[in-house]
């Protein structure tokens, strides 16, 4: 993942490059014909770059580093900030876009800033290196607020990718009424091995793979599939303790393992294990 300040910088240079594409005139110089004169609000062009970025799907993390840089600058810095904060509100909470909440929190003019900030958490959390900061403050904004379900369920989710399934129940089960169902509650169960329990709890959202064959790998991919690498690792390692398991299911296991560990960079670790 390209650290955001570089592809800010990135941007910065793109942007500069394409301003006589992303500029749209409005009217033209009356002493030279023909010849667009810059918006005042957008002069470089870069809102409107945004613009296009920002509805195509593949290119949101661009579209959001645009805005990011559009900020740095006084011109555009009001709508920039509007527009970066209408986007992280309506989208689904990335890794990626860490630094770009902090920039949208501390303009100061979030119309949310309550549910910017919890997302920048949830966004947070789902990268190793900025999980365990993140855990900490929405533990000290739950003691705080022990009603708070977007709290408490941002808090679960934590621990869950943390590859700590019980404090995530525990957490869950702590505060959530029993009329809902939330998929963090079924994969930490599934993670625990509890497959029974988590057919009974919420059946439609447990993966297909754990519906037809309820052993730990089929299981584990199934957390794969819930976008819980951790928690797989978590059922894994448990599967592999397990007295009943033979020399090839253990072997299994493992194999799963690495595959998991591998594609999220932690290929040294697994092969040590392997040995």
């Amino acid at each position: 993942m390209m650290p955001s300040r570089t592809l800010v910088a990135l941007v910065l240079s793109i942007a500069t490059g394409l301003t006589a594409q992303a500029q749209a005139p409005s009217r033209t110089d009356a002493r030279t014909p023909g010849l667009p004169v810059p918006d005042a609000r957008d002069p470089w062009g870069i809102l409107q770059l945004s613009d296009t970025l920002l509805v195509d799907e593949d290119r949101l993390d661009e579209g959001i580093a645009v805005l990011m840089a559009a900020a740095l600058d006084p011109v555009t810095r009001t709508e920039a900030l509007s527009r970066l904060d209408r986007h992280l509100l309506t989208n689904a909470p990335r890794p990626a876009w860490v630094e770009a909440y902090a920039v949208a929190l501390d303009g100061g003019r979030s119309a949310e800033p309550r549910t910017l900030r919890i997302k920048a958490y949830q966004a947070a959390i789902r990268h190793s290196s900025t999980r365990t900061d993140a855990i900490r403050e929405l533990a000290q904004m739950l003691d705080r607020a022990p009603g708070d379900e977007p709290i408490r369920f941002a808090l679960a989710e934590g621990y869950l990718r943390s590859g700590n399934p019980e404090r995530s129940l525990k957490i869950l089960r702590q505060g959530k009424s029993t009329s809902q169902v939330w998929h963090g509650e079924i994969a930490a169960l599934i993670a625990l091995g509890r497959y029974d329990e988590a057919m009974r709890v919420g059946p439609e959202l447990v993966p297909a793979s754990c519906r037809a064959a309820r052993a730990t790998v089929p299981c584990a991919l199934g957390l794969v599939q819930m976008d819980y690498p951790e928690a797989a690792v978590t059922a894994l390692q448990r599967g592999r303790s397990g007295s009943s398991a033979s020399p090839p299911q253990r072997a299994a296991l493992y194999a799963t393992q690495a595959r998991i560990e591998e594609a999220q960079g932690h290929r040294n670790e697994t092969v040590r294990l392997w040995k």
